[in-house]
């Protein structure tokens, strides 16, 4: 069981709101720098899906410290493994629907639960990606599925470099906040049990229709790991972030009408910095609208990237057709949502279940 509620944070008596406040601009030059480092090399070098190594990047320099080195290795081997066994296992069961559908059920659940209970986001959404994407793209082109079980892994080790270089550029000057009050607890089973029965619907129909647009895929991935750890009704939740992936989207399709009217690479740069920067201090502003920052961000980054370096050509390329797949994503989400919030409401865990006792003091 993980606490995946904002905690309420007693810094300490040696923390002041000085200190606070020049650590949360460290954090916001740790985001701007891995994002946009990532970002802007990969355009640069064009190496495929740099997006999501850009995603990753900005996932793992949100804490007060970097992953532990032999964390990140571990991470990135589960990575290598999990994309491996899921070509294989994709590559069999696509010839038998019947045990296709089961085994996705399964797998999803499994990892929904793992997610509920506090799994590292970068290798769940990894995980998902690789459950959602290699399927369709076996079924597309061999080669583009190699190449997705290559670059997948190689994104999520690149973002862990990422983040240790950001680390040691740009140091935290606090320690890690003494004392935390937890927040609400969810109980794991049944918020598991909710996001497969949004998430596995979707995918199946997806395979079924053979429909290409992979791009609603990646968002399914992303969208449902951030309910996941979300306290809120998940459609009111859902309405949120319907706004932010629209307000991202709108500023990829803007970005990407000055980079087609000025086409030389110092523009690129300096727009990628100035956008990546803005969202960075939006991220990390203390608004009730900071957590959506991120998530347009990410559509941003999303959609420029593969409109600068598409994965192939017979995706739909043109950003407002992607832009319209996102909202429809995004949109069965949140009317899915809607529906499971009915029938199967979030429950959190009482004291008993979770083994707190609000009566005992904070150490």
């Amino acid at each position: 069981m993980a606490e995946i509620d904002a905690a309420e944070i007693d810094p300490g008596p040696a923390a002041r709101p000085s200190d606070e406040a020049a650590e949360t601009h460290r954090k916001a030059m740790r985001i701007w720098l891995a994002v946009s480092g990532v970002f802007v090399l990969g355009m640069t070098l064009a190496w495929p899906m740099a997006a999501i190594g850009a995603i990753f990047a900005g996932l793992l320099v949100q804490g007060r410290r970097p992953l532990p080195m032999k964390q990140g290795i571990g991470a990135i081997l589960i990575a290598i493994i999990a994309m491996v066994a899921n070509w294989y296992v994709s590559q069999f069961l696509l010839t038998y629907p019947t045990l296709f559908a089961i085994g996705v059920s399964v797998a999803m659940y499994a990892l929904f639960r793992s997610a509920a209970r506090g799994a590292p986001p970068a290798i769940v959404i990894l995980i998902t990606l690789a459950l959602l994407l290699q399927p369709v793209l076996i079924r597309m082109s061999s080669d583009l599925a190699a190449l997705a079980a290559t670059w997948l892994p190689a994104n999520l080790a690149i973002g862990v470099f990422a983040s240790w270089v950001v680390f040691t550029l740009i140091p935290p000057r606090l320690d890690a906040p003494a004392k935390v009050k937890p927040g609400i607890v969810l109980d794991a089973d049944r918020q598991a049990s909710r996001m497969t029965l949004v998430a596995v619907p979707f995918a199946l129909v997806f395979f079924s229709l053979n429909w290409g647009a992979v791009i609603t895929l990646i968002f399914v991935a992303l969208l449902t790991q951030q309910l996941c750890a979300s306290t809120e009704a998940a459609g009111k939740a859902s309405k949120g972030l319907l706004l932010a992936n629209v307000a991202g989207g709108v500023v990829a399709m803007l970005a990407f009408e000055f980079l087609v009217m000025a086409p030389f690479y110092p523009f690129m740069v300096v727009l990628c910095l100035t956008l990546i920067g803005v969202f960075s201090a939006a991220m990390t502003s203390g608004a009730a609208w900071a957590p959506l920052a991120g998530t347009a961000m990410n559509a941003m980054l999303v959609l420029l990237g593969g409109a600068m370096a598409p994965l192939d050509d017979s995706v739909a390329s043109s950003l407002g057709d992607r832009l319209v797949q996102i909202a429809m994503a995004v949109a069965y989400i949140l009317i899915a949502f809607n529906i499971v919030d009915t029938y199967l409401p979030k429950r959190p865990l009482s004291h008993s279940e979770t083994g707190d006792d609000p009566a005992r003091p904070t150490e």
